[in-house]
């Protein structure tokens, strides 16, 4: 973010606290909001992954892209966050360390959207 205020906030389906079983899915989701007037650009959110889980290839979106944001692509990384690769493959990895959104575009002010994700629970 080069400019701005980006307030964000995580939460998780099934909730925080409530039992998991292995191989059970969670999903994060990480709704990000710009409570300046100013755009902000060069936008990336980033979220480590649990070592209790692993990622679910390719489970990251944005729908629907928010006000002034024209793309994102999504990387994981392995050596937590050192280096990023594109999230790609499918099924679950034990390896991913990391995932964000790299945004395209710059963020209008006051809009929002969300950031969202799977893991499996080990």
């Amino acid at each position: 973010v080069v400019a701005g205020d980006l307030v964000l906030t995580k939460s998780a389906n099934p909730t925080p606290g409530a039992a998991v079983s292995p191989g059970q899915q969670i999903t994060y989701t990480t709704t990000f909001f710009n409570k300046s007037a100013d755009a902000l650009a060069q936008l990336t959110i980033q979220d480590q992954i649990s070592r209790y889980t692993a990622y679910v290839l390719k489970s990251a979106k944005v729908d629907p892209l928010p006000d002034g944001v024209t793309g994102v692509t999504f990387e994981v990384s392995r050596n937590g966050g050192i280096s990023w690769t594109a999230d790609a493959g499918s099924g679950s990895d034990l390896t991913v360390t990391n995932v964000r959104a790299v945004f395209t575009g710059a963020l209008r002010g006051g809009a929002q959207g969300e950031f969202e994700f799977k893991v499996l629970v080990r």
